[in-house]
């Protein structure tokens, strides 16, 4: 496969693509634009829902990471990721080396070229290998992949592959506006469409220029247009041989009864993006401005929800969206041992390093007091809180905001800022609950590292196999764990054990990273994974 483009330049609308990046550990990234980043491209993919469900499989039984921290192997414990078998945790050296990763990446790769035969001869040889060595609990382990593989290869609803698809082009021009239509199609069903604005007069010369650069990674089965255009039969053969199989470029004005109807869908469709109003960030620190009656657009915003369960492990998270244009969007949380919901909201505020010119707090005036009890005194003019009052019973609206002052400010459905707002404090309240479900899910896996700081986390793992719960662990006599671990690791777990029984260790949270499965700014964020049925999970 190539792994650059012949027209950098040219920004083209595209199917969904994987690119897998050229780190050392090398994430896997959903993106609808290609560039020439020396990373590994593979697709395009379709449909939609068939994509995402791709990336779910794909995290589930590959176990790539999706973080963006720099791996040297050197955590002491791995994050939530690995506990939920999405990550194979090449952050700590002794539960992922470098070569079994590598393995795990070639197989991504195979799997992604849809090279089954070699993939298939690939996993069987190494199921092989590990119970030769003995290794039966690796050996199932690829055992349970390969069989996952195949039950995703028989559901023919998941076919995402294009090789076999008709993409049929369709051109529409007037002396406003002309576009050229894609849609694909396989058989009677339509797998995705795509609009092509072009200068109006310049049909034939934007459909070469369109096919030439469309088809970088894929080829459908063949491609129809509805008129002759310059350069057709070249670019077919040109196709034909760098895919290794006949493509046709056909013209033809009888188009199937499935694409015409594909084709009029994505013609309302852009005509509906063409007349609809986008809004940026600079625009909603505009219209934020104005409905605080603030001196100046505030540049970046937080929100910050805490998330309070059955008094066991509070944590307070704050998602964080700058309205810079120049900055990411992030998030981060903050973890709390604080008597109350709003004394951790007050711990969160004074120690969030990064300092937003509004802050929206979920909550009534309670939690809005609580917040500016936290803020540092430095940022008492600098810095404007919010609180987001929710309606009685209805705790997915928002009713009201409460500034400092007192002001009550309406919620109004048909004002941007309000909206922007409402996806803020949503998206700070499923980070909260989210985080907290982790924390209190996974707890277990963190308190045998604070147990037993001195093993590797492999070597927690074993004994954890091995013996069974942290309870039977902490009560085993020093010789016993001398014959489990050695002379020299059993007597440093038994002073371990020795200070974890008398109370005086140190506390281990369930390290919870940011991940992402989409390429940031590559017109992706819609392929959110979701899970296929439970057969290939």
């Amino acid at each position: 496969m190539r792994n650059k483009l012949t027209d950098p330049s040219r920004n083209v609308p595209r199917y969904p693509h994987f690119k897998l990046t050229r780190e050392p550990f090398p994430r896997l990234l959903a993106t609808r634009q290609l560039s020439n980043d020396n990373a590994e491209y593979f697709g395009a993919f379709l449909n939609r829902t068939s994509v995402r469900i791709l990336i779910d499989f794909l995290s589930r039984n590959f176990r790539l990471r999706a973080c963006e921290i720099e791996i040297d192997g050197s955590f002491p414990v791995p994050c939530t990721q690995y506990y939920e078998k999405r990550c194979l945790a090449p952050c700590v050296a002794s539960l992922c080396s470098r070569e079994r990763y590598d393995e795990a990446v070639e197989s991504v790769r195979l799997f992604l070229r849809d090279e089954r035969e070699t993939l298939r001869s690939r996993l069987t040889g190494q199921i092989q290998n590990k119970a030769a060595q003995l290794e039966y609990e690796s050996a199932a382990s690829i055992r349970d992949l390969s069989a996952n593989i195949e039950k995703y290869w028989a559901d023919n609803r998941l076919r995402i592959w294009l090789d076999d698809a008709v993409d049929t082009y369709e051109s529409e021009s007037s002396k406003d506006a002309s576009a050229i239509y894609l849609v694909t199609t396989r058989g009677r069903r339509t797998l995705g469409s795509l609009a092509f604005p072009i200068e109006p007069g310049s049909t034939e010369t934007a459909l070469a220029a369109i096919i030439r650069g469309f088809y970088v990674y894929h080829a459908p089965r063949e491609i129809r247009v509805p008129t002759e255009f310059p350069g057709r039969l070249e670019i077919a053969r040109s196709m034909s041989t760098r895919f290794g199989r006949k493509i046709p470029i056909t013209v033809t004005n009888a188009v199937a009864v499935t694409a015409e109807r594909a084709l009029r869908r994505e013609r309302e469709l852009a005509e509906l993006r063409s007349v609809s109003k986008t809004t940026n960030r600079k625009a909603i620190g505009k219209a934020l401005k104005v409905m605080l009656s603030l001196a100046k657009r505030p540049r970046s915003v937080a929100a910050i929800d805490a998330a309070h369960i059955s008094n066991t492990a509070h944590v307070s998270v704050a998602a964080i969206s700058f309205l810079d244009d120049s900055l990411p969007d992030s998030f981060s949380y903050w973890q709390s041992s604080e008597a109350s919901e709003l004394d951790t909201i007050t711990a969160a505020v004074a120690s969030q390093r990064m300092r937003p010119d509004l802050l929206l707090i979920d909550g009534g005036p309670a939690q809005l007091s609580a917040a500016v009890k936290g803020r540092p005194a430095e940022r008492q003019k600098s810095s404007m809180f919010i609180a987001a009052v929710k309606p009685a019973n209805r705790h997915s609206d928002i009713s009201h905001f409460l500034t400092e002052a007192g002001v009550r400010i309406e919620y109004d459905p048909e004002n941007e800022a309000c909206r922007f707002l409402l996806t803020l404090r949503d998206a700070a309240h499923d980070l909260a609950n989210s985080v907290h479900r982790l924390t209190r899910e996974l707890a277990f896996h963190y308190e045998l590292a604070a147990a037993l700081p001195s093993l590797s986390e492999n070597e927690r793992m074993m004994l954890s196999l091995r013996v069974g719960t942290l309870r039977e662990i902490s009560s085993l006599e020093p010789a016993k764990l001398i014959e489990i671990l050695g002379n020299r690791k059993g007597k440093a777990a038994a002073a371990d054990l020795n200070m974890y029984n008398a109370g005086r260790h140190v506390r281990v949270l369930p390290l919870i990273i940011p991940i992402r499965y989409t390429e940031r700014g590559r017109n992706a964020d819609d392929l959110i994974p979701i899970p296929a049925h439970r057969k290939l999970m």
